[in-house]
């Protein structure tokens, strides 16, 4: 076997097991959404502030009391005009980004009101 026959298998071979790696490294977080509940204390077409709720200790010591979420960040298309100011909200989220404290993957926005009565098994309150 040539050098070079033997270089392009050991590349692929390490191609491979990087590609199995990352598959298994994103499946396991894949489908994991956090929540955060607070009230509405800001509003526009464009953005909306919310003062997280005092029993998020965690998340406030990250991010700090009030969070600005821009309509264009959110993943499910979102009406801020339904909101109105001082109205409890719950923000679905994937997780902190803790190099720049702040919100990654916004994936919506919902009033309590419209919460379901039961929680789906995959949303995880971890603050």
């Amino acid at each position: 076997m040539k050098k070079s026959e033997f270089v392009c298998i050991i590349a692929t071979f390490i191609a491979i097991i990087l590609g199995v790696i990352l598959f298994f490294s994103m499946a396991s977080t894949e489908g994991k959404q956090d929540y955060f509940e607070g009230r509405v204390s800001e509003i526009s077409d464009d953005y909306m502030v919310i003062t997280i709720d005092s029993s998020y200790e965690k998340l406030i010591s990250k991010l700090g009391e009030t969070v600005k979420i821009e309509k264009k960040d959110v993943v499910k298309e979102c009406d801020f005009s339904k909101f109105a100011s001082n109205e409890s909200v719950r923000v679905l989220h994937s997780g902190i980004n803790s190099k720049e404290h702040e919100l990654e993957h916004i994936f919506a926005i919902y009033t309590l009101s419209e919460m379901p009565a039961s929680r789906p098994e995959k949303i995880e309150r971890q603050y």
